[in-house]
């Protein structure tokens, strides 16, 4: 189990268990409804006991249980409530457990819009479809209202969403042949956040790139931490800042390997103290901050040294982060400049300060 293509083989072999299970049984039930390994039937009540006999002794390890209506005909099957009425009629109607406890995705979470919508819609499609009477149908839809309120979500937004469903009813199937899909030229995550997120899909979607959105703050990463947390200086994959003790100068840098390797790279290049030409131009290929102590008489802040980002596994990765903090960091004194990144993005960054980042992340 755990295979992508489990689903797809127990479904093949469901089929072919119930060719030969039903196709050997008679009478045939009436009915034989199957949703994966739950069965909805319809057999006289006599022939109960042989038809799971029979069903039973086809293959050795598969082996089906019954629960049969109740005094009132009624049997729930998934979330469907089927109740066996006059003249041989069933009618339908939303299930739910004693245990339900009416939790929905908040309205105040952080999660987008467009998520809440979808579970109003989910849960008035599921009663549209479920429902077999006007009466079922209203009743259902002030439980659901009834149950969102407690979720904090508006009525005026319930009722909205919950009043173009109904309209749609009776339509359904010709708007779903007729609705003409917009096709995407590619695809892309971006973490969600309320207001910013929205504003980008819809630029994005104009140039025919097809966005999704993905939580960045959960319960599960504030909750689980399984592994004692490494020191940030030791992690590889990383892009940091180094600054300069006597002037508002910082050098920002990226390495795939240990910061505590890198950075002892950069401080036995500081220490060297050269007059020969061609070592100089060496020092500058090595470390842009060593080259600018040297030529300043300045001294480096190592103990101010600063993790921007960590978790940078891709090379291209790693450059285009780097120039972005480049482009945003003040007094920089790097070789290479921001060019890696477009002109267009430049107009969306903010400029900050040294002060600014400093807040936002810890000293090493």
């Amino acid at each position: 189990m755990g295979s992508p293509i489990s689903p797809i083989v127990a479904d093949i072999f469901m089929d072919s268990w119930e060719n030969s299970a039903l196709n050997t049984f008679n009478p045939t039930p009436k009915i034989w409804w199957r949703y994966v390994d739950d069965t909805f039937t319809v057999l006289k009540t006599e022939h109960i006991s042989s038809f799971l006999t029979h069903i039973n002794s086809q293959v050795e390890g598969i082996k089906f249980t019954f629960e049969s209506e109740n005094e009132q005909g009624e049997l729930a099957m998934l979330d469907c409530k089927i109740k066996r009425i006059e003249e041989g009629k069933l009618h339908t109607s939303v299930y739910r457990k004693p245990t339900h406890s009416n939790r929905y995705l908040d309205f105040n979470s952080s999660h987008p819009l467009t998520v809440k919508a979808g579970l109003v819609k989910c849960l008035t499609n599921r009663a549209v479809a479920l429902s077999s009477t006007k009466k079922d149908l209203n009743d259902e839809l002030k439980q659901i209202e009834e149950a969102l309120v407690l979720n904090n979500y508006p009525i005026k937004f319930i009722r909205k969403i919950t009043k173009g469903q109904k309209q749609n009813k009776n339509n359904c199937e010709t708007s779903n042949n007729n609705i003409n899909k917009k096709e995407y030229k590619s695809s892309t995550v971006i973490p969600y956040k309320e207001g910013t997120s929205e504003t980008l899909r819809r630029i994005l979607n104009k140039i025919g790139i097809r966005v999704a959105f993905k939580p960045t703050n959960s319960l599960r990463d504030k909750l689980c931490r399984l592994k004692d947390p490494v020191d940030p200086i030791r992690q590889n994959n990383i892009i940091y800042k180094i600054p300069c003790n006597d002037c508002e100068v910082n050098y920002i840098g990226q390495t795939s390997r240990s910061g505590v390797v890198r950075l002892s790279e950069h401080k036995n290049l500081a220490k060297v103290r050269m007059v020969d030409p061609e070592k100089i131009s060496n020092l500058e290929k090595s470390s842009a901050i060593a080259m600018h102590a040297l030529t300043h008489n300045h001294t480096i802040g190592w103990e101010r040294v600063k993790i921007l980002k960590s978790n940078l596994g891709r090379w291209r990765e790693r450059l285009i982060t780097e120039s972005l903090f480049i482009e945003s960091t003040p007094n920089t004194c790097n070789r290479n400049d921001s060019s890696l990144i477009p002109e267009i993005w430049k107009i969306l960054l903010p400029i900050k300060s040294s002060e600014s980042q400093e807040k936002n992340n810890g000293t090493i």
